[in-house]
């Protein structure tokens, strides 16, 4: 009796797992099951914040050879779909003050929008209209370079952070 309930309640986690649309192998989500090999193309920067284009291409990049859906293809020509970006917006904030009224940390917020097309003709495959996050970094009144450092920290980050959440929408839908 007690061998026959424990199978029971094994089988009836199983099932349940099942019925809830876990799995245990990668889906293809949004994307079509054809594309296996992406070029992360170039992100269109219409700030004036240096850099922040290859912040978002280099995090692109990482998110796709750590994904392991997709292959990467070192060009354009070789790829069967072809990821890229523009940059909308890029504004800071104060994000907390001492109590002379004195900033101490500033908060990026960054969005952008991406896409996927296929390369044999331009068609779009999938897209995010507008992607947006934020960090906040801390600011040395008197070291300009820490601050200038941890900006850039931040928009590394940012960048990483907007990557893994595009990657996620592309290979779920949410």
């Amino acid at each position: 009796m007690k061998k026959r309930s424990i199978f029971l309640m094994t089988v009836a986690a199983i099932l349940s797992a099942a019925a809830c649309g876990y799995r245990t192998t990668p889906g293809t989500g949004m994307a079509p099951a054809e594309v296996r090999i992406l070029y992360v193309d170039r992100f269109v920067n219409t700030t004036d914040q240096p850099y922040l284009e290859n912040y978002l291409k280099n995090a692109f990049v990482d998110q796709i050879v750590s994904g392991r859906r997709f292959s990467l293809a070192p060009n354009g020509a070789s790829a069967d779909a072809l990821l890229s970006g523009k940059v909308l917006s890029l504004r800071s904030a104060h994000a907390s003050l001492d109590g002379a009224n004195v900033a101490q940390e500033d908060r990026l917020y960054l969005s952008v929008e991406v896409s996927l097309r296929k390369r044999s003709d331009g068609s779009l495959l999938w897209s995010l209209g507008e992607l947006a996050e934020n960090r906040t970094y801390r600011i040395h009144r008197d070291d300009y370079r820490s601050t200038g450092l941890n900006r850039d920290q931040a928009l590394k980050l940012l960048a990483r952070d907007l990557a893994e959440k595009a990657y996620r929408n592309l290979m779920t839908g949410f």
